[in-house]
């Protein structure tokens, strides 16, 4: 009998992927146990779009989403020269603090596996994921928190042309 992960991944595959390739993304054609990361990315005009999906790395069946507008030049661009990247964190319901954000999940709690039994999910977590892509189109544009979406900025400092690295003292020795 395949793992929840592994169904999760089958489910992903299935049809998580040919959403994303019909709305022009670009990206790994079938999820598997060996990755943590999976980036979809779609070219336009300012940038390019990166939908990443997330496991963690213990492989449980749950899967988060981050949404960013990668510049022109590059994420090692905008590291060099500073600047600040907006980053969009997907759930699957409204949550506010001070709870945690929440993932998309494809197995109940242990709480409800405890009472209810054990019920996998893993196509209701994907299905949540596709029903909320209207949703990130239009995040793209604005990058402000919205319902499922909460955003939040990276700032980097950037690295100045004529610094160099820090010397040690040289000893007696």
């Amino acid at each position: 009998m395949a793992s929840t992960f592994s169904k999760l991944c089958a489910q992903l595959s299935q049809h998580l992927v040919p959403a994303l390739l019909s709305a022009g993304f670009t990206g790994p054609s079938r999820f598997h146990r060996g990755e943590i990361r999976y980036e979809f990315r779609r070219k336009v005009t300012d940038g390019t779009h990166v939908f990443s999906v997330l496991f963690d790395k213990y492989r449980r069946p749950v899967f988060s989403v981050q949404l960013f507008v990668e510049p022109l030049a590059g994420i090692d661009g905008l590291v060099s020269r500073g600047g600040t990247l907006i980053v969009g964190n997907l759930a699957p319901f409204y949550r506010s603090w001070p709870f945690r954000w929440p993932v998309f999940r494809a197995e109940r709690p242990k709480w409800q596996r405890l009472f209810l039994g054990r019920e996998s999910t893993e196509s209701r977590a994907v299905q949540r994921c596709i029903d909320l892509l209207p949703e990130v189109e239009t995040w793209w544009g604005k990058q402000v928190s919205s319902r499922h979406i909460i955003a939040g900025r990276v700032v980097y400092r950037g690295v100045s042309d004529g610094a160099k690295p820090p010397v040690a003292p040289e000893g007696d020795g």
